[in-house]
């Protein structure tokens, strides 16, 4: 696994199959900074991150992958951080001193390819497919009588705003042309109207980005199935 925070929350779900299939997982996390090779942030809302958003840290990671060549390798990234739509954060692969919009859009344009195909070239590549963001954290409150189960507060993103917020790295990821699957977590809970922050009475946001750790565990199925393409 490796990606930003995002290989983080997703983390329990692929222990818990691992851990039934006798599997190793290594997961290589970077807060706040997309898995792509040559590219680095200029603004640093997590300053740990100054440390390791760069290329350098990225070809490194690159060399380690090459080295263990893993079964499967998992990418993932909130991929809709860097949409111009929301234009939530920003990144560059060039020699600018600020990173912007523009050099965002052509880091992502440029940067995913390139970085999907040189993972190809090593092994197995799924790519996790961006996840709503909603417009609010859910304020979860005590449920102190857990056989009542409509008193959750139920956050929801506007579907059609999370539909143009990934509308940019779809479009990216439909010009990929060596063998990648992709896995769309987010047709499990958006419908024609909105993302919702609760699944099957499940809290599956713990912030406005961010999935539980019961909220993982509901994606087992597909997680399981994920694994086993690869080893059927």
């Amino acid at each position: 696994m490796w990606g930003d925070s995002t290989a983080g929350m997703w983390l329990p779900v692929f222990l818990d199959v691992a851990k039934h299939q006798h599997l190793n997982v290594i997961r290589i996390e970077h807060k706040s900074c997309p898995p792509l090779l040559g590219v680095r942030k200029t603004r640093f809302d997590y300053p740990t991150s100054r440390f390791y958003c760069d290329r350098h840290t990225m070809e490194d990671i690159l060399d380690f992958i090459k080295r263990v060549k893993p079964d499967s390798i998992v990418v993932l990234a909130a991929w809709n951080s860097f949409s111009p739509y929301t234009n939530r954060e920003f990144i560059t692969d060039g020699g600018e001193a600020e990173a912007n919009a523009a050099t965002t859009t052509r880091a992502i344009e440029q940067q995913v390819p390139m970085t999907l195909k040189a993972l190809s070239e090593v092994s197995r590549v799924v790519v996790f497919k961006s996840w709503p963001f909603l417009p609010e954290p859910p304020a979860y409150g005590v449920n102190r009588l857990p056989f009542l189960k409509g008193n959750q507060h139920i956050v929801r993103a506007s579907a059609v705003d999370f539909k143009k917020d990934s509308e940019f790295i779809e479009a990216v990821f439909r010009k990929i042309d060596v063998p990648v699957e992709f896995f769309d977590p987010a047709a499990r809970i958006c419908d024609a109207e909105s993302c919702s922050s609760v699944y099957k009475q499940v809290k599956l946001y713990k912030d406005y980005y961010h999935i539980t750790v019961a909220g993982a565990i509901q994606f087992r199925s597909e997680i399981e199935a994920l694994i086993a393409a690869k080893h059927s």
